[in-house]
């Protein structure tokens, strides 16, 4: 990653004075709300000229939300030329007067090293710990994610829960996924499905494709929840209609077997496509059953042998998969079977899902 050498040490001294002065600065003042709020709305619409004009002179005077307002104006190169040094150093007097948004991203260029800054972990999680106190319900997710993986902070999943429901209960989709997996799991807590249910259905209802799978997983099973099929091919069809193999799956065996829903075999043999293209194996080699046997598609053993193949490429067994392909192979033709080897292959390449070629030829 290029440097600056001359730039990235005054800023790295910069960092050092951060952590000792802390997050607030009395020199920083509060300016009636009004003044900001028209420097703000005048970056949302785009004219920035003027939020430069106005943020300029009210950062000068010491307020400390136009301090990152202009900072972002700086980085981004808006209503003036592209100044990262600048930008830097309005976001450390914003920081400095309390503003949450810019000890968050303060928190994140350290942690990230964005040029010219040099990466600095202990930096990153000094500020993201601020702005996390201070409310800031990203910081208090990027905290979690530290305290879950250890990064920068001693592993720790009692404090990583603790900062993602204090994101999850702000409505951040995301912690409150992690939430969920926490209780599902036990990780630093109690196991408790209920309440991993619940958590799954406050991100789902978010839009969060993860929790939606799995909340639908927990209906159709009646984990943590009353069992409820209907409900169950709700959130998996939300999931699945969002391009997730496993829901595409999941929702394809409801179709197939009629299970909280009509049952459908085109439909299914849809959804199994859908989800083999994505490469996932279980789906595969249902598209290939479902050739084998004409299943919701008009029956062809070349596509059948293709899809198979790629399923056991991918790993994928079965109790059935022997007697799947021994009755092809009975079908085609040496020569059929190679060529049928050979789409899969040209198939897997062209989806990136062959890393190194193991078929047969």
């Amino acid at each position: 990653m290029p440097q600056t050498r001359t730039l990235a040490a005054s800023l790295i001294l910069a960092w050092a004075g951060l952590i000792a002065l802390g997050a607030q600065d009395a020199t920083l003042a509060a300016e009636p709300p009004e003044a900001i709020t028209k420097a703000q709305a005048a970056y949302k619409a785009g004219a920035y000229g003027e939020a430069y004009s106005l943020s300029s002179g009210l950062a000068a005077e010491g307020n400390a939300d136009a301090a990152a307002l202009l900072a972002r104006l700086y980085l981004e190169g808006q209503g003036t030329e592209r100044n990262i040094v600048e930008g830097v150093r309005w976001y450390v007097k914003a920081a400095e007067g309390g503003n949450i948004d810019a000890q968050y991203a303060l928190g994140l260029m350290a942690r990230e090293g964005n040029p010219p800054l040099e990466r600095n972990l202990e930096t990153a999680i000094a500020w993201l710990t601020v702005a996390a106190e201070g409310g800031h319900s990203f910081a208090q997710f990027e905290l979690g994610n530290h305290y879950s993986t250890g990064e920068g902070v001693p592993k720790d999943m009692k404090r990583a829960g603790e900062w993602f429901e204090k994101a999850a209960l702000q409505g951040d989709v995301d912690a409150a996924y992690n939430m969920g997996v926490i209780y599902l799991t036990g990780l630093g807590v109690t196991k408790n499905v209920k309440t991993a249910a619940k958590w799954f259905r406050q991100s789902a209802e978010g839009g969060n494709v993860e929790s939606q799978y799995n909340l639908g997983a927990m209906y159709m099973v009646g984990i943590g929840v009353d069992q409820d099929a209907v409900e169950a091919v709700t959130w998996l069809r939300k999931a699945a209609d969002a391009g997730m193999p496993e829901a595409q799956f999941e929702l394809g065996l409801s179709a197939y077997e009629g299970d909280g829903m009509p049952r459908d075999a085109e439909l299914a043999f849809r959804l199994f496509r859908q989800a083999a293209e994505q490469g996932h194996p279980e789906s595969q080699f249902f598209v290939a059953a479902m050739y084998t046997e004409g299943a919701g598609v008009e029956k062809n053993s070349f596509e059948a042998y293709v899809w198979l193949v790629m399923a056991m490429e991918n790993g994928y067994t079965h109790e059935r998969l022997t007697e799947v392909r021994k009755g092809l192979e009975e079908t085609l033709s040496p020569e059929q079977q190679a060529r049928a080897r050979d789409r899969a292959r040209e198939r897997m390449n062209s989806a990136g899902q062959l890393a190194a070629s193991k078929l047969g030829g």
